[in-house]
């Protein structure tokens, strides 16, 4: 990937990667409700974007794409942000970087690299903490509904190291694969004790017990909702 680890996803015979292909299997296999294809997550939907570059102009995010995206609306956005009297007390716009990395659209403003992953995700994280203080003990449990790439799981336990312990699923098999990729190399999830964790659709009911979630929330995934 541009900027980044090379992310296998395609050989050089057209030959999916390995883990992609078991998990797109299983998730045709799964029997149950959000199994059926989605509405707006279609094969063709998601063929639309570039697996290696999944932080890019894609479905997951909209970078460049409307009347507001471009280097003045992200300047206006950061300059807003910097304005927020709890963002600037959790001080996440100097604990949460943006590298640009895989293919992601940044500018910089005021000095700082900024992308609207990062932007958006400072205003998420702020919005809840502000309701349900996951800055704050005890030990918070988010469950992410439609995690897509991993973005906001990644970010909440960089800010929020001591409290937050992150779960992602996704019904899309492509996304899973994306999130337990993206999250094993930033080095936040794969093994025991990660503060995040990747839940394949068909692991889910197993994997999380009645009463092991505090917060539940979804993230760019409402129409699928």
């Amino acid at each position: 990937a541009r900027g980044g680890a090379a992310l296998s996803v395609v050989g050089v015979v057209g030959v999916p990667d390995p883990r992609l292909a078991e998990l797109a299997r299983r998730y045709s296999e799964l029997d149950s409700p959000m199994a059926p294809e989605p509405v707006c997550w279609t094969p063709a939907h998601v063929a639309t974007a570039d697996l290696r570059q999944f932080r890019g102009d894609n479905p997951y995010v909209h970078q460049l794409r409307g009347r507001n995206l471009n280097e003045i609306g992200y300047a206006l956005s950061y300059y807003c942000i910097r304005r927020n009297a709890q963002i600037e007390r959790l001080g996440l716009l100097e604990r949460l970087e943006e590298d640009g990395l895989f293919g992601v659209h940044t500018f910089v403003v005021d000095g700082r690299r900024v992308s609207r992953d990062l932007l958006d995700s400072v205003l998420e994280l702020a919005f809840l903490d502000r309701h349900l203080g996951i800055s704050r003990p005890p030990v918070q449990t988010i469950l992410d509904i439609g995690s897509g790439y991993g973005r906001l799981a990644y970010r909440a336990v960089t800010a929020f190291p001591e409290t937050v312990r992150y779960l992602c699923t996704d019904a899309i098999a492509t996304s899973t694969f994306l999130c337990e990729y993206y999250l094993g190399f930033r080095g936040v999830a794969g093994h025991e004790s990660s503060p995040a964790r990747v839940l394949p659709l068909p692991e889910l009911d197993s994997a999380v017990e009645p009463g092991a979630v505090d917060i539940a929330l979804n993230i760019h995934s409402f129409s699928e909702c």
